[in-house]
Formats: C-alpha cells, sequence, structure tokens
C-alpha cells in the first residue's frame, strides 16, 4: 500500500480498529510506505509493531490535543518501533511522543522535523534527561518554534554527519530555556550547514559542532 492517512478528534471512531482481534487491520496498516496519523489516531501508532527493517517513506504525527496522545505518554521510551523511516515529522502535542519512538539504530533518516507552535506542546520536555532520546543519523534536522526546547535532549549518533541543522524561531520565547545552557554544551558533532533563523541565532555559541566545508575541511563550530 502507497499511502494511508487517518485522522479523528472522537476515539469513537477509532475504536473498533484497536480492538485487538483486528490485529489483520494493523499488519495492513502498518505495511503502508507513507502514513499520516493526527489526534485519536496516534493510538494506533503502538499496535502496528514495525519490524525494524521495515522501510517507510515517509510518517506524519500530528495532535493537537494533550489528551490525543495521553496513552501513548504512559507507554515506556523507545517501545514504539519506526523500522527504517525517511522523513519523520512531528506537530503539536505529537512532539511530546518522541521519545516512546525506536529509532533504527544504523539507518540514515533523510528528515527529522519538529514543530511546537505554543508551549504547551512541549509541557513534557522539562521532565526528560538531557542526551536520552535516540535519534541516531539523520541528514537535516528541522526544529521549528518551542520545538527547539528538545535539542538539547537528543543524543545523536557519534558517526553522523548533518547535511543541515536548522533552527526557527520567530519570538524570543522559543529559545528562552536553551539561552540558560552554558555555552557549547549541546552536541550536535558533524554538520555541514547550521540554518538559525531569527532569534535562534542567539543559541547558536551554546551548540558543539563541527563544521564541514564544501572541501571536506572541519571547522570548529558554535562560535
Amino acid at each position: 500500500m502507497e499511502k494511508i492517512v487517518l485522522a479523528t478528534s472522537q476515539i469513537e471512531n477509532i475504536a473498533e480498529i484497536l480492538e485487538p482481534e483486528n490485529k489483520n487491520i494493523w499488519a495492513w496498516i502498518g505495511k503502508a510506505k507513507k502514513m499520516g496519523l493526527s489526534d485519536y489516531a496516534l493510538g494506533i501508532l503502538p499496535k502496528l509493531r514495525i519490524h525494524e527493517e521495515n522501510e517507510m517513506e515517509g510518517l506524519w504525527l500530528s495532535a493537537e490535543e494533550p489528551e490525543y496522545i495521553a496513552e501513548i505518554l504512559e507507554m515506556e521510551n523507545n517501545s514504539i518501533s519506526l523500522g527504517k523511516v525517511k522523513i519523520l515529522e512531528l506537530c503539536s502535542h505529537a512532539v511530546e511522543t518522541l521519545p516512546k519512538l525506536k529509532f533504527h539504530g544504523e539507518y540514515v533518516m533523510e528528515r527529522l522535523g519538529l514543530e511546537a507552535l505554543f508551549s504547551e506542546h512541549t509541557a513534557e520536555i522539562p521532565k526528560i534527561e538531557n542526551n536520552s532520546i535516540w535519534i541516531g543519523k539523520m541528514k537535516r534536522l528541522e526544529l521549528h518554534f518551542y520545538a527547539i526546547e528538545i535539542l538539547p535532549k537528543f543524543r545523536i549518533h557519534r558517526e553522523n554527519v548533518m547535511e543541515e541543522l536548522v533552527l526557527n524561531a520567530d519570538s524570543p520565547e522559543h529559545i528562552t530555556k536553551i539561552l540558560e545552557a552554558k555555552d557549547k554544551s549541546i552536541w550536535i558533532g558533524r554538520v555541514r550547514k547550521v540554518s538559525p533563523i531569527e532569534h535562534a541565532k542567539r543559541i547558536k555559541g551554546k551548540l558543539d559542532f563541527t563544521l564541514i566545508t564544501p572541501d571536506d575541511q572541519e571547522e570548529n563550530g558554535g562560535d
């Protein structure tokens, strides 16, 4: 199956699919190459039991209200396997589910994008220890608005070479907590391009990264 999109703000609309006897439906959904799950439909994700070697073109998760992800937040960290996903985007409260997701150890993701327009979308983030969310390898990492707060929580593969890191903060409130960090205390690793937008330029000194030049030379970044 090429693509499936499920979205509902009414739990009764998806209750039948969540029943244990519908494992065949879960298996069918889990074979989609592209998948979008919104609001209560996110409840399907833990049921899919995606094999770690499964390859998916894209996965988009969004939750506008905290109750839509309440059950997922009660799960253990790294308990929801995603297999190999080329593009992963989390929006709104779905950003808070990131610690629950399990990434493939060596697969290089094309893009990981997080967007949190409001502070309540990242309410659970301060409870997470720094360097505890394994995100492995990716070519492009995009953090928009309050999602920037999650940056110190990441644990990136030591061998990763990122093509671009995009940090987008159009309000000073988006970077308040990052500004409290020590200089060069947020490890990024090797990256070819760092693109801070608007207020995000103020936190560049907090990042510890090695800049890879076009001729593959290495320079200390974050200065």
